[in-house]
């Protein structure tokens, strides 16, 4: 069994890259040469103080840098630092009464549709996001 010490890296070296890199888990977990299953698990043992602090050193980290990102990239990292899912985002735009569907977030974010100003300021609003 890894140390604790050694997960906490391999949590915080996961999570950063898919938050900040959109990277995967499973490629995380192959960098490491471990299962995708086995990564995933080591981060669910942490302790919630554990986790609370990783986040807040990676919420940090987008804190110093959010003005190098552009409008899709900040949309996309403040939703993952959220824990929000494009799902989550569209049920709260919808409770605004903001008429959109999950697949134009995702296609927002993978850049097939152009963001309108509208939605970008509804989304800017929506993660807190000083434009």
């Amino acid at each position: 069994m890894d140390n604790i010490i050694q997960v906490k890296k391999q949590t915080y070296d996961a999570l950063k890259s898919t938050i900040f890199d959109n990277k995967s888990l499973v490629d995380k977990a192959k960098e490491y040469g471990i299962s995708k299953q086995l990564l995933s698990f080591r981060m669910k043992k942490l302790s919630t103080i554990a986790l609370q602090n990783i986040y807040e050193d990676l919420y940090e980290l987008w804190n110093n840098n959010k003005d190098s990102y552009n409008d899709i990239e900040k949309i996309t990292v403040k939703r993952k630092l959220l824990g929000m899912s494009q799902q989550n985002v569209c049920n709260r735009l919808q409770e605004k009464k903001y008429q959109i569907s999950k697949s134009t977030i995702a296609h927002v974010e993978t850049g097939r549709i152009k963001l309108s100003s509208d939605l970008k300021k509804q989304l800017f609003e929506l993660l807190e996001i000083d434009s």
